[in-house]
């Protein structure tokens, strides 16, 4: 029963890693490999997360957490790219940068909220707070 936190958490969490590692490193190393190489050293993460837990609540618990972490770094890795993009010295380059950057800052914490939330009321045992 941890296989299917396992895969379905772990395509989450292979999803926001390749966002907030992959594609940083990919940016230096220059082709897809990395980006697909991110994907499936993050879903082997999540599914090892999951694996390791000794229920499938409990997995899911630890696959959530994992993914709230990665969606609250998710903004941070599309301000560094408004930085890149605002270099131009066309203002309206400047502007959509940012407001870009805030439109996916907010969609990342709303994320990792919710991941939180799940991850706060999912694998919890009975009787407690």
């Amino acid at each position: 029963m941890k296989l299917v936190p396992g895969l379905i958490g772990g395509a989450i969490v292979g999803v926001l890693g390749t966002v907030v590692i992959g594609i940083p490193v990919t940016r230096s190393m220059q082709h897809i490999g990395g980006i697909a190489l991110g994907f499936l050293v993050a879903m082997a993460v999540g599914v090892g997360l999951a694996m390791l837990a000794p229920t499938a609540g409990k997995a899911w618990r630890r696959v959530m957490f994992a993914a709230a972490l990665l969606a609250f770094a998710f903004p941070m890795q599309f301000f560094r790219w408004s930085e890149a993009v605002t270099e131009r010295p066309d203002q309206g380059f400047v502007d959509l940068g940012r407001g870009f950057s805030l439109m996916l800052a907010l969609i990342g914490f709303g994320l990792g909220f919710a991941f939180l939330l799940i991850g706060w009321l999912a694998g919890r045992e009975a009787g407690t707070q």
